[in-house]
């Protein structure tokens, strides 16, 4: 592919990356969505769900390397501005309503959330780079990382936690 070509159907090199983080923005709500479908709530043993929950994002973000080193990329560049920023807060919003009744009221949802996708995010960049082991001791600990960006925050923690092995 060429350049005149790139710039006939995007107009500019931003807009070509706007349009490749759009898509992979939209692959990574799915992702996330699909995943909350597929445990089926938060109603009972939450950190059990939490963990399953984890565990198929965490899958889904290694499985797919080069896509996800491109969406790190974008999403800490000069251009994830604009309509970029605006679409991701719209997707993002939509998956914190989601969590939203798992935490106090005070908590405030949307900065713990970015906290966690960051970390998550930062972790499958350390296995890419062969800095970290996906391994069946690395997994938990990860887990139990973004589990604890949480815990102070969520509705009865004590009884989340309580038949859990997790930790």
């Amino acid at each position: 592919m060429n350049e005149v070509y790139i710039y006939r159907l995007f107009g500019s090199k931003e807009a070509l990356y706007e349009a490749a983080f759009a898509t992979l923005d939209m692959e990574m709500y799915d992702a996330i969505r699909l995943g909350l479908k597929k445990i089926g709530g938060f109603e009972k043993h939450t950190k059990e769900k939490l963990y399953e929950f984890f565990l198929l994002a965490w899958q889904f973000v290694l499985k797919n390397e080069d896509r996800c080193r491109y969406y790190v990329r974008y999403y800490y560049s000069v251009y994830f501005k604009g309509e970029s920023l605006e679409k991701h807060q719209r997707h993002f919003d939509a998956i914190v309503e989601k969590f939203r009744p798992l935490f106090i009221e005070e908590a405030d949802v949307k900065a713990i959330m970015q906290s966690i996708f960051n970390a998550l995010l930062d972790f499958a960049v350390r296995v890419y780079n062969g800095v970290l082991e996906n391994n069946e001791i690395n997994i938990p600990h990860i887990f139990n990382v973004l589990y604890g960006m949480m815990v102070t925050y969520l509705k009865n923690p004590e009884k989340i936690g309580s038949d859990s092995q997790l930790i």
